[in-house]
Order: C-alpha cells, then structure tokens, then sequence
C-alpha cells in the first residue's frame, strides 16, 4: 500500500477550520534550496506578502536571510519585531499618513536598516521634511523603475528629471541605495531584451584591485544605472581605462594559467 502523501494530515477532524496549516520540513528545504541557488543568504530579499507570518521570517533569518521586503507598514513593524532582521525594504513609496507612520517605525527600531522605493520628487521632499524633523538616522531610497509593466515606477528615460537630483539633494537625511524594478511578469520574448549583465576585471581577468567592471543591458535601463553611478562614483583614471580595453580585447589565456 502506498503511503499518504506528505500534505495530507492525519487529524484533519481535530483542527478547526479555517486554519493555516503549515509543513515546517518543507518550508525549510525549500529556503534552503532557495539560499543554495542564490550563494549567499545576504543576497536574497524575501516578500513577505506572501504569508505575513513572523514564525517564517524567524526560520529565514536562522538559516542567514536578514533582510525583507514588505508592502505595507503593518507588514514591516511585524517583521521588525523579529530578532535577527537587519534591514527592511519597503516596497511601495510611503505617501501621506504612511511617512510619518514609517519614520516612527524606524524610531523604534534604530538598529534595522530601512529603506523604501520611490518615484515622485515631491515624495522624496515629503519624507525628507518630516525625518529631518524626529528622526536621528538616515532613510535609504530606491528608485523605482518602470521596465514595462506601467505599474509603479520612473520611465528610466526621465530619472535625470529631477528625481535623481532631489533624492541626492535630501543627503544626509536621505540615502540613495540604487536601482529597483519589477520584471516578474513582462513576458518579453528577446532574451536580450531582458538580460543583464554586470561583471568586472578583478575577478574576470585577475586584475585584482583595478575596481573596474561593466554594465550590459537594455539601453534605457542601462542609461539610468549610468545616470545613477554618475553622481555616486568618480570616474576611472585614463591608465586603468587602457588597461581594461587591452584586457578584454587581448588573450584570455594568462587568465586561465592563473586560475
């Protein structure tokens, strides 16, 4: 005789219904496959709009997945409330009521790193006036692109139209921490339409501490992430230009020997 399968529940009468039943084993293989993918638990920002519950936030962060994204601020203070968490992202761009209710969440919890995405320059003006006001840490800001989907976000054409110049204008209350956007649901059919690739000489071909690397990408994306690098690096020196273009354009096999 076969065995049950693994999502029926044996006492299904003695629980009362509705209820949220969760299997924790496969919760927890699933986010460790879910790290294993990524490489580094530090590079995965989870939702949690996808079950608001503070028990799987706390089985994240024990297994090194510390930071969250959430929609709304009820979803924030929930996940702020568990130990471990080290930065929260939220999602949507606080406006009206939801700044000062954000800026007093992240009174209470000074050692969490928050952040949310923005769009408008008058919200980036909003946010700013009401931190400076009560709040004795800095508020990181995400521009919020708009790839496709017409949804939320700045067409990348019209970031230099004062969005990028407000956000750097608010430092320090206010800290611009990069690029976010949407792609999950475009369905562009040109693979290079929505690939991107970002890579540099230190690793690519053993120039350690050049500090130079590339961009590849749509044009319009790859023109706001220039727009955005423009204003928060120093361009690099003329002799480490050379020696890229003489890398990438000559042998690889050097590389290969020192691997």
């Amino acid at each position: 005789m076969a065995p049950n399968p693994w999502y029926l529940v044996e006492n299904a009468a003695e629980i009362p219904s509705p209820t949220l039943v969760l299997q924790r084993s496969r919760i927890e293989a699933n986010l460790r496959q879910m790290v294993a993918i990524a490489g580094d638990p530090l590079r995965l920002w989870p939702h949690v709009k996808t079950h608001k519950l503070p028990e799987l936030v706390a089985w994240q962060v024990a297994l090194g997945i510390v930071r969250f994204k959430c929609a709304t601020i009820a979803e924030a203070e929930m996940v702020a409330g568990v130990a471990g968490v080290r930065d929260i992202l939220l999602a949507v761009q606080p406006v009206g009521p939801q700044i000062e209710r954000w800026i007093q969440l992240a009174s209470r919890f000074p050692d969490i790193g928050w952040s949310a995405v923005v769009d408008d320059p008058g919200v980036v003006a909003s946010v700013q006036a009401a931190a400076s006001r009560s709040l004795q840490k800095t508020l990181g800001h995400w521009i919020d692109l708009d790839i496709g989907q017409h949804r939320t976000g700045i067409a990348p054409d019209r970031v230099r139209d004062g969005l990028l110049q407000s956000v750097r204008a608010a430092s320090p209350t206010l800290r611009l921490e990069g690029l976010h956007a949407y792609d999950g649901h475009l369905g562009i059919p040109d693979l290079a339409e929505r690939t991107f690739v970002v890579n540099g000489f230190a690793k690519g071909w053993a120039m350690t501490g050049w500090r130079i690397g590339w961009l590849a990408g749509p044009e319009t994306v790859v023109a706001a992430a220039s727009a955005l690098q423009s204003q928060s690096t120093s361009n690099v020196c003329s002799f480490a230009q050379f020696g890229a273009l003489a890398a990438i354009s000559g042998s690889r096999q050097c590389v290969a020997s020192m691997a």
